[in-house]
């Protein structure tokens, strides 16, 4: 038993791993860049830690609120089973995160689950896994992908920051160009600065007002070199300390939130 305090997906390599393990865990990101939770009782899924909103773009809860730190969505029930805190919800959450929680329908009768976003019926299967995975197109170049991802999902940063930086290094980071070429009619400019088009790297690294930011982080001044958002990223997890990530991570975060919020 591999993982007997936790999940699959928690699961560490160990200290004298088998070849066996060493290869079922190389499969670890990939599940977890697929899956999300279907919520039945709430009981078993975590507010903060687990993928559970309805959003193609972000499926974690964007609020922060220290109240929320360690709680289970059960806790955002009624207890009278009638559905949803709505006041609780309303109170402690952010528009965006409340209107996605009261799309979900409270079914107290079934258990939470993992449920594969990328299949209608929520199975995974070997089709879909290798479709998810074509569509990582920007990461091709990077010479050793297995490596890479090792290095980003083992950043000491919330999972959900990860996975943000996992959209954005696989090239499906839903930035204005990638949904034009999904055929969603929209402009393409950054809607930060409407002077040039967003691509991953724009959005994140080299727009003019993002600029700002990472010129008040010492370690970062001058340092916007890379054409995509997959080779700047490769570049820092080559060159920075553990303590530099988790600062470049969340600030990562933070950016693409306040860009979400200009939208």
């Amino acid at each position: 038993m591999y993982y007997p305090h936790g999940t699959f997906l928690t699961a560490k390599i160990g200290s004298n791993p088998s070849f066996v393990w060493r290869s079922v865990l190389e499969t670890q990101s990939l599940l977890k860049a697929g899956i999300t939770r279907r919520v039945g009782h709430g009981v078993d899924t975590s507010i903060v830690k687990d993928l559970w909103l309805p959003s193609v773009e972000n499926l974690f809860i964007q609020t922060n609120h220290a109240a929320l730190v360690d709680k289970i969505v059960v806790s955002l029930m009624s207890t009278d089973n009638a559905g949803w805190d709505v006041d609780l919800i309303r109170d402690i959450f952010t528009n965006r995160d409340a209107n996605l929680i009261f799309s979900i329908p409270v079914q107290r009768d079934q258990e939470d689950s993992w449920y594969w976003r990328h299949e209608k019926m929520g199975s995974y299967s070997v089709k879909s896994a290798y479709s998810m995975i074509r569509e990582q197109k920007e990461v091709q170049h990077s010479g050793n992908n297995s490596g890479l991802w090792r290095k980003l999902w083992n950043l000491k940063v919330p999972l959900k920051v990860k996975h943000l930086l996992w959209r954005a290094v696989s090239g499906i980071l839903p930035t204005k160009d990638l949904l034009i070429l999904r055929r969603v009619d929209l402009c393409s400019l950054c809607p930060v600065c409407n002077l040039s088009d967003e691509l991953a790297v724009h959005a994140l690294v080299s727009c003019d007002f993002r600029k700002l930011c990472w010129e008040k982080i010492e370690f970062m001044r001058g340092v916007y070199n890379g054409s995509s958002f997959t080779e700047w990223f490769s570049e820092k997890l080559q060159n920075h300390n553990s303590d530099e990530l988790k600062v470049l991570s969340m600030v990562c975060w933070s950016l693409w939130n306040n860009r979400n919020n200009i939208v």
